[in-house]
């Protein structure tokens, strides 16, 4: 009697799975990205969770890419005050008849710019009130901006000036932190009054230095 073959069941294969990757992207368009997923990454875990391994997962593309374009991610901060400065600088300059009124456009030109980004920042304020290096590192882009602001009021863009325009700059920053109306009625009366007192302060100083000789 012949005995029927047993069945062979063949190894099914396994379905190839292919990883579909993003299409490459133009090297600004790919730096913005970074930035919005950077700041909404430090505005849900703090800025100490960004990293170049947790970027390139949440955008889903090699660390390696993150890492060409962003060594540090303190290099993300300074692509965030690039854009600022160019929004800043964004055509229809202020033609105001004072300093003080083409330097509250411009300032709030730049809290316009970071608006997108608002609560990362806040977490990288935060973070930089507990690193004292993360100031010192951007403390050469801070001082570029406050230059560019002092120039585009037509303001001379000396040491004095530059430090009276950053104490002004975080002091109204921090109001503008914790502003959350739409209109940031806040952040301008602050502005506006800070303006005033750094103005009244200029004028002050004006009257003890020592005045230049007329022209023969």
């Amino acid at each position: 009697m012949i005995k029927p073959k047993a069945k062979t069941t063949k190894a099914k294969a396994k379905p190839k799975t292919n990883k579909a990757k993003r299409p490459p992207l133009p090297e600004m368009d790919l730096r913005d990205e970074l930035l919005d997923a950077a700041m909404a990454l430090a505005a849900r875990k703090g800025w100490d969770a960004v990293s170049s391994e947790a970027l390139a997962k949440a955008m889903q593309i090699d660390r390696e890419d993150v890492v060409a374009l962003m060594p540090d991610k303190t290099d993300i901060l300074r692509w965030l005050a690039a854009k600022v400065n160019a929004a800043m600088h964004a055509p229809g300059a202020p033609e105001s008849e004072s300093a003080r009124d083409a330097l509250f456009e411009l300032i709030m030109r730049r809290f316009d710019a970071l608006a997108p980004y608002k609560a990362g920042v806040q977490a990288v304020a935060e973070a930089a009130r507990a690193d004292l290096f993360l100031p010192i590192v951007l403390a050469g882009d801070f001082a570029t901006a406050l230059g560019d602001t002092l120039e585009l009021a037509s303001l001379p863009s000396t040491p004095l000036h530059r430090a009276g325009l950053g104490a002004l700059w975080l002091l109204v920053g921090n109001v503008w932190l914790n502003d959350d109306s739409v209109d940031l009625a806040a952040t301008m009366a602050a502005l506006d009054r800070r303006l005033g007192q750094l103005e009244e302060a200029a004028e002050a100083l004006q009257s003890f230095l020592p005045s230049r000789p007329a022209a023969a």
